[in-house]
């Protein structure tokens, strides 16, 4: 979830497992980063939520944007771009635009 007046990403895995020697890594994929997705870090533990400030990022960027969740190598990607399977999703908005 993003709270978009705060923007704070918030991941919680539902049923996400460890990996030996692999990391979940979280991207965005938004129109002003290009067509390539851009890493937003590792998910610490997949037994609980991982938060995010995205405080770089405006609301209406953070409203369209698709964001994915890829399994990497320990660690991360090593090429900065997704290298494993991912899953992909967008927001769904839970309450009425507030015109920003």
């Amino acid at each position: 979830s993003v709270d978009l007046s705060t923007r704070r990403l918030v991941v919680r895995p539902v049923a996400a497992e460890p990996v030996a020697d692999k990391s979940y890594e979280l991207w965005i994929v938004a129109e002003p980063f290009g067509p390539a997705p851009r890493s937003l870090g590792l998910l610490e533990d997949v037994g609980a939520p991982t938060e995010r400030a995205l405080d770089e990022i405006s609301p209406a960027v953070l409203r369209d944007a698709l964001f994915g969740i890829s399994l990497e190598p320990a660690g991360g990607s090593p090429t900065g771009r997704p290298t494993g399977p991912a899953l992909h999703g967008t927001l769904i908005p839970t309450a009425p635009p507030d015109g920003d």
